[in-house]
């Protein structure tokens, strides 16, 4: 991983958060932004699309992970989006393959999965 590499997180639990940017910090990866809504992330992917993955929580209020990703799959950003959630979600789930979404982490996360996930998919 290069040490441009950057990834957005997007929940709105607060422990989450932190406990991603800890996982995120153990990994090395130092260019890390947490916001805590779908409208927040379709804002940042607008203002800076740079990203290299968005991960994101899929429960959240207002704007949904789905919504969220389909907009910025509109915006036209690129990079990986990697939806996080605890409830069971397949890649093949409609709601997930018309949100345009990459990858799926499941909570409670840990190291090993987020590695594979970000780094090898």
């Amino acid at each position: 991983m290069t040490d441009d590499f950057s990834v957005l997180v997007v929940d709105d639990n607060e422990i989450n958060l932190m406990l991603m940017e800890d996982i995120l910090d153990v990994m090395e990866i130092k260019k890390v932004k947490t916001i805590d809504s779908g409208i927040q992330a379709v804002q940042e992917i607008e203002e800076n699309p740079n990203y290299d993955v968005v991960v994101m929580d899929i429960c959240m209020p207002g704007m949904d992970g789905y919504e969220a990703s389909k907009k910025l799959r509109h915006l036209g950003y690129r990079g990986r989006i990697v939806a996080l959630t605890a409830n069971l979600l397949s890649k093949e789930d409609p709601k997930f393959q018309e949100a345009m979404m990459d990858d799926i982490l499941l909570k409670p996360i840990d190291l090993n999965t987020i590695k594979k996930v970000l780094c090898y998919s």
